[in-house]
């Protein structure tokens, strides 16, 4: 996809950009499954979905990641928290270690059972 920008500058987005992005956004707008009828726990997809959500949520600054746009409406690209060194805000699926996915998933059985045992 090429736009011409106001200097006369032909600016093409790459393949692989436009691949992330698209991987980016189906994360968010893909459906939920269903939880597990067996074990009342999230899919693996809304678990990574939440810790992406709250990653980005509890970064009080602008452009936790590459795709949030900037307050003139652009990606932030390599000025984002992402991008910096300590890499402190999760993006992207890649991101997020399996054993963070445990502890969510974790958190949220304790979190659902203590609930259950209340209303009973």
């Amino acid at each position: 996809m090429e736009t011409r920008m106001r200097s006369g500058r032909i600016r093409v987005f790459g393949g692989w950009a436009r691949i992330g992005l698209v991987l980016i956004v189906g994360l968010f707008a893909y459906p939920s499954h269903a939880q597990d009828e067996q074990q009342g726990v999230p899919h693996d997809i809304d678990i990574w979905r939440m810790i992406i959500s709250d990653s980005i949520a509890s970064y009080r600054h602008l452009c936790p990641c590459p795709y949030s746009p900037n307050r003139a409406g652009r990606r932030c690209g390599t000025r984002s928290a992402h991008s910096r060194v300590d890499g402190s805000v999760m993006c992207y699926v890649s991101d997020i270690p399996e054993e963070e996915v445990a502890r969510y998933r974790e958190r949220l059985r304790n979190q659902f059972g203590a609930q259950g045992q209340q209303q009973q």
